[in-house]
This record gives structure tokens, sequence and C-alpha cells, in this order.
């Protein structure tokens, strides 16, 4: 039901409605009929407008509404959808665009002095009014109510490119692109692109492992590789931070807020998890020559290496390497639960760390003749600070020994050789085999007379207690540390 008009005319002082019941079509000039329009004689319009009777003025409810969606009885005729079709629309801003087919069509909107959008785009929407120019929204529930089962995927906007120019060139293809520019001495933040997601319910953890398995899980940022389209083969990379073309640069490629995160997760006192990837991924450095030239990998521990694994694997730095609890090595060492420690070990024979090289260090400050027990972190004693030993395992190694008074300035070193611990089945079976064979190397002024440090067996943690006597009731250190250490499972 409509009917083709080339630029219908109207006198000055016209009031006459367009019919009530024929959709118009202008090729020239032409505008939404209304009974209380009345024309002027220099009245003239830049687009061509769809007029119905029935869609445009429609005020009847319409969410979740499938007979208003798809209009079945409209004109009593079940089965015919009113849609309403425009070639190219401009909107708001955008129509002061004389819709010329050419680049650089005049008048120009101000965004077409930065990028010829409108000139080139069958729907423009440029906004009057400086607030949002398109907006869009979907709701899951209105899906539900309109096909009886659940939704899977409402979305608001959805963008769409297909790259399938096989001639010469290389043509490119973007489904969205987002551009903002920030005009000298504006202190505003300018954003590229955003995006937001709430949670009104309970909060649902994640991990590599978990991805979008969780029930309730939110993401504000999802990347996936073909699963709307069906692609079978692999995508290049997930995130690119490129080259501008034009010189600048970003003056950082990944920033995340100090208050950003949940501090719930990570380390004690620490700010949350910034990166968390799956176990056996790593981070690589390329070379220009497409190479890597390092790598960090995770394997039950943190193996610093450069390519391949295990074959070369070395650190090579200038200043110094920090390890906020262990260092460990060779992609199969574990610290086992244990803190300050370093391990070392290049395979495994039935799980990791279950051969490997073992070192720690035992320190505190005494100022007694009793003898006091040491721990790695001089906190009480504890299933991490000493050297817990793992079900059906056995350690060995030395001691070094230096003791230092600070009174005096007296030192004491010594040795405690071929300390030998072994467990079974739970921490009650831990016993000593061997608590070593004590030498004392140097011993000046107040401490001349050290004698041995003791080990025995903690049963309520299964581990080693390590406790000093000073000869002295002079404020001492204590250094103890642990080398040549291996451990066997």
């Amino acid at each position: 039901m409509s009917d083709s008009f080339t630029s219908p005319t109207r006198a000055a002082g016209d009031s006459t409605n367009a019919n009530a019941t024929t959709a118009f079509v202008a090729t020239s000039t032409a505008a939404i009929f209304t009974t209380s329009h009345t024309w002027t004689a220099a009245q003239t319009f830049s687009a061509a407008i769809i007029i119905t009777s029935a869609g445009i003025s429609d005020t009847t409810a319409v969410v979740a509404n499938p007979a208003k969606f798809w209009y079945p009885t409209y004109y009593t005729n079940p089965g015919t959808a009113v849609i309403h079709r425009l070639n190219r629309a401009l909107v708001g801003e955008a129509s002061l665009d004389t819709g010329g087919v050419g680049v650089g069509a005049t008048p120009l909107s101000w965004s077409e002095t930065y990028f010829p959008i409108q000139t080139v785009s069958q729907l423009a929407v440029g906004c009057t009014i400086g607030t949002s120019a398109v907006g869009a929204w979907s709701r899951t529930s209105d899906y539900r109510t309109w096909s009886g089962s659940y939704s899977l995927g409402s979305q608001a906007l959805t963008g769409f490119a297909l790259n399938d120019d096989t001639g010469a060139g290389t043509p490119t293809a973007a489904a969205v692109v987002g551009l903002a520019i920030r005009k000298a001495s504006v202190t505003g933040l300018t954003v590229g692109a955003q995006f937001d997601c709430g949670n009104e319910g309970s909060v649902v953890n994640s991990d590599p492992f978990y991805e979008m398995t969780q029930a309730g899980t939110t993401v504000a940022n999802l990347l996936t590789s073909g699963t709307a389209t069906g692609s079978v083969n692999n995508v290049s990379m997930g995130l690119l931070i490129g080259p501008s073309g034009t010189g600048a640069k970003f003056e950082k490629g990944i920033v995340v807020g100090a208050t950003a995160l949940n501090p719930a997760y990570g380390p004690g006192g620490g700010l949350g998890v910034g990166l968390e990837l799956a176990n056996l991924m790593s981070i690589g450095w390329v070379d220009a020559a497409h190479n890597y030239v390092a790598q960090l990998y995770a394997g039950g521990g943190l193996l610093v290496s450069t390519a391949p694994f295990y074959s070369t694997n070395s650190l090579s730095t200038a200043g110094s390497v920090t390890a906020g609890t262990n260092l460990l090595s060779g992609g199969y060492a574990s610290a086992q639960g244990r803190i300050g420690f370093r391990g070392l070990s290049a395979r495994q024979r039935a799980s990791i760390g279950d051969a490997q090289i073992m070192e720690t260090v035992f320190s505190d400050s005494l100022a007694t003749v009793a003898a006091t027990r040491i721990t790695v972190n001089g906190a009480a004693a504890d299933g991490t600070n000493s050297l817990t030993l793992v079900d059906n395992s056995a350690i060995t190694g030395n001691f070094r020994v230096l003791v230092r008074d600070r009174t005096t300035g007296d030192v004491a070193t010594g040795t405690l050789s071929n300390v030998v611990l072994k467990r079974g089945a739970g921490v009650a079976t831990t016993t000593v085999v061997s608590a070593g064979s004590w030498t004392l190397n140097t011993g000046t002024g107040t401490l001349a007379g050290m004698v041995s440090p003791t080990v025995a067996a903690d049963t309520t943690y299964g581990s080693l207690s390590l406790s000093i006597t000073l000869p002295t009731a002079n404020a001492c250190s204590v250094v103890a540390s642990w080398v040549q250490g291996l451990e066997v499972q």
C-alpha cells in the first residue's frame, strides 16, 4: 500500500494532509505529513522519508510483542509485515550535509571536517545537543516472552564486516571502530572505547580453567575466535596494540589502576591479580628476526629461560633479580608450600619437585643462652617457614652458621654437616635420621664457645626444627643457611 510521487508541491498556506492510509515516497523533496502541517512557499527538505498511517505515530505497547514486531494484521492482511524502508538517512547534525555521494560534499557537519563519515554512510547520525547520538538496548526477558525460551544473545548493537575483496591491494574490514580526539587545552578524559559491565547479583570468581563455565559469570570485554561465524582456522591474535601510522605512540601499553582489582586475590597485602594465565603458559620476548629470546614459564614453579626450554636455561641481568617468596628454576622445582625457598630441577620422576636441589636461610636476633628455635622469617614455626617435608620424602643437606655479637663485634662460624630427615604418611612420621656433625670453624671472644645447633623433628608440621644455643646473653644476629640440600620422594 504505497504510492510514489516526484517532488509533491504544496502552495503557501496549504495544510492539506497526505492520504491517511497511503505511504508517500518522495524522490527529492518530502517530509512527514501531519494534519497540522502548514507549508511555506520556500519550504524544502533534503531527504526522502516514507510515511505510513500506522508505523511512525503508533503508540501501542510494543515490548516483547511479536504482533507489533511483525504486525501480521496490518490492513487486515495476516502475515504482512510493516517495515519502514529508507535507502539512506541523515539525522540530526548529519542532516546539514547535501546528501551527495562524493567525499567532500558541502556544507559539512563538524564531524566531517575530521572524517568523511556521513557522505559515505547509509545512516549518519549527529547529536545536536552533545549527548548521545545513537541509543540501542536489548533485554533477555523480552526474548523469552516472545519465543518461550531463553536468549542466546540479546545484543544491543551488532557490527559485522566481511573482508571478501580478493583483488589487488590489502583491504581492511572492521566491524566496530571507535574514534575520539582530545583538542588542545582540554582537561577532561578522552576515551576511544569504553566497555562497562555491572553486577547486581552475587560475586562469581573465575580463572583460566573456569573461563565462562561458572554460572553468573560477568565479563566486561570478551574476545572470541570465530564463535559467531563458525570459523575453523586460528585467528592471528586476540589483542594487538599497534602503531598509529602517524608517528604518535602510546605512552604505555597496558595499565591496571591501583584500586581496580580485588586485593583478596594474590599475595597477602597486595593489590590483586593484574594478569592470570593457565599453568604451562608462558610470556615471551621476540627479537626482530621473530625468534624468542626469553620466556617466563610457569609449570609448578617459575622458569626464566631462553628458548628452547630446558636446553640453554639461563638468566642474564645487569642488576638484580628479586623473588617475592620463592625462586624456582629448571621447570620442575617446587617450593612444596615453603617460603624463602630456592629450588632447582630439570626433570621429575612422578610429580614436580620430587627430585630437586633445595636451599633456604634461617635467621633471627637472639639475646639468651637458652636454646631457641629459629625459622626462615623469624616468626613462630608453622608449615611454611621451616624445612617442611612432604609425605613419603627425605631431605639431606648442610647448615652453614654465622653468628655476630652486636655488642662486642665477636663472630662465630661453623658447619653442621650431613643432616638427614625423612617422613612417611602424615606429619607424625617425621623423624631425624642424622642430626649432623658440627665443626666450629671460627669463634672469637664471647662466641669462642659456640656449640652445635640442635636439629629435631617437628611432628606438628612435619618439618625440620633448628635451635641455636648461644654462649652469651648479648644481643646476637644469627644466620643459618641450608646449603647443598637435596630432596627426593
